[in-house]
């Protein structure tokens, strides 16, 4: 029995594979959101055919979207190969509009999500909840929902500008307009990756909210300053090791530091593994590649991407899954959850707006080399998509009085619209790409 779920698995995934190379070529969709579509189908499927033999949860049980395997299996990848493929030159031309960005303006903006939505909740709508709801848990929402999807992110600025971007991420400057925005949407969504996941961690670890908000910037900084040093490690071994004769130890060797970046700080307390993996991937791309043969520079390259990709088709198939599955058999708690969702989409758009145009003109006071005019800042307000950072997230969401099934199913839509929305909104159809919307 296990080999014809193995089998199913394989072979839904290389439909998704097929799908995604459709949709590149004819740019009629974003490839990650056919394939949101595809799960969608399979999902509504297998519970028409379940549902004749009362067995739906069984039919798919094996493609249930798990917190564990998100973390564990799925996440490392996608982060390694996100801080492998930046580019270090268009880094450091932004890292202030990075920082302030994807540092400082997500803690403002979860903060004041956090704020808006206590209020709200409490002395003005209450979206039909039994209990009341305090700042604590306020917090651990404003970060789920203020936690954006780097790589989903990356696949539609390529959709966007495939020949430019390609062009300009090789450009040493990153001194041109689509260069910088690129570098500072993507560089700006993995540190506020970081930030979300580990004041989420906090709160949950600590029911003292002062001492959380002054504990993750540290938590942040190590996590980069343990990544780093794995990454030296691994620099100093390659390069005074004489292995370029056997290049399947030098890609192994990269390959498992880079995994031990990350598992050896999972129950580390004030570290945050995501963060020290990403900082891990950056350094050894641009200090320890160098270092390695021809053979296992184009293994490693070809293997992290591969590896990337795959996990990123799998997680939006799953979310599709979910998504149909949880609207078709449980519809009535869709309806209960319909206010929730609207006013955190609200909130999620008004916070979002906010830091963007703050932290555009703080840059802009201080006369930094980025400019970010409005049409800048409109793409940056749009590339707030919520993705599986979010999601996975909301899995580990444990409160006595606002239900985890409220918070997942919340978190679901919010997903979904934003993909299918600020995504789309992204995204040109025609065959006029050499603008952005």
């Amino acid at each position: 029995m296990i080999e014809l779920t193995i089998a199913v698995v394989m072979a839904l995934l290389l439909v998704c594979f097929l799908i995604e190379v459709l949709a590149s070529s004819h740019r009629y969709v974003l490839e990650h959101l056919a394939v949101l579509c595809f799960g969608m189908v399979v999902g509504l499927a297998a519970c028409i055919l379940g549902e004749e033999e009362g067995t739906v949860h069984r039919r798919i049980y094996f493609l249930e979207f798990s917190e564990k395997v998100f973390f564990m299996c799925l996440a490392p990848p996608i982060f390694l190969e996100a801080g492998y493929s930046l580019n270090r030159h268009m880094f450091f031309n932004n890292s202030a509009s990075i920082v302030l960005l994807g540092v400082v303006a997500t803690y403002v903006q979860v903060m004041l999500f956090a704020t808006c939505l206590y209020f709200t909740l409490n002395y003005v709508w209450s979206c039909d909840l039994d209990v009341p709801i305090n700042f604590h848990q306020c917090v651990r929402l404003g970060a789920i929902f203020s936690t954006s999807d780097a790589t989903a992110l990356l696949r539609i600025f390529n959709s966007i500008l495939p020949e430019h971007l390609q062009h300009h991420l090789a450009d040493m400057s990153g001194s041109t307009t689509t260069g910088m925005l690129t570098s500072v949407a993507i560089g700006e969504s993995l540190a506020n990756n970081g930030v979300c996941v580990a004041l989420f961690w906090r709160m949950g670890a600590s029911s003292k909210n002062l001492e959380t908000l002054v504990v993750v910037p540290f938590v942040f900084v190590l996590s980069s300053v343990a990544g780093l040093s794995v990454a030296s490690v691994c620099t100093m071994i390659t390069k005074h090791l004489d292995i370029n004769k056997e290049p399947q130890i030098d890609f192994l060797l990269s390959i498992g530091f880079a995994l031990l970046s990350y598992f050896l700080f999972v129950e580390v307390t004030y570290i945050n593994e995501l963060v020290s993996l990403y900082s891990c991937g950056f350094a050894m791309a641009h200090y320890n590649f160098k270092n390695l043969s021809t053979k296992a520079k184009v293994t490693a390259k070809a293997m992290i991407k591969s590896s990337s990709w795959a996990s990123f088709t799998f997680i939006y198939f799953q979310m599709g899954i979910v998504f149909s599955v949880s609207v078709y058999a449980e519809r009535p708690f869709w309806s209960r959850a319909l206010p929730l969702m609207s006013l955190v989409l609200i909130l999620m758009l008004f916070c979002r707006a906010f830091v963007v145009a703050l932290g555009c003109g703080t840059l802009s006071a201080f006369k930094s080399d980025t400019n970010l005019g409005w049409r800048e800042q409109v793409i940056l307000n749009l590339s707030g998509v919520r993705g599986a950072v979010s999601y996975a997230l909301c899995l580990l969401w444990r409160g006595k009085k606002l239900k985890s099934s409220l918070v997942t199913t919340t978190t679901l839509g919010i997903v979904i619209f934003t993909n299918l929305v600020l995504g789309s909104a992204m995204y040109n159809n025609n065959n006029n790409n050499d603008r952005y919307i």
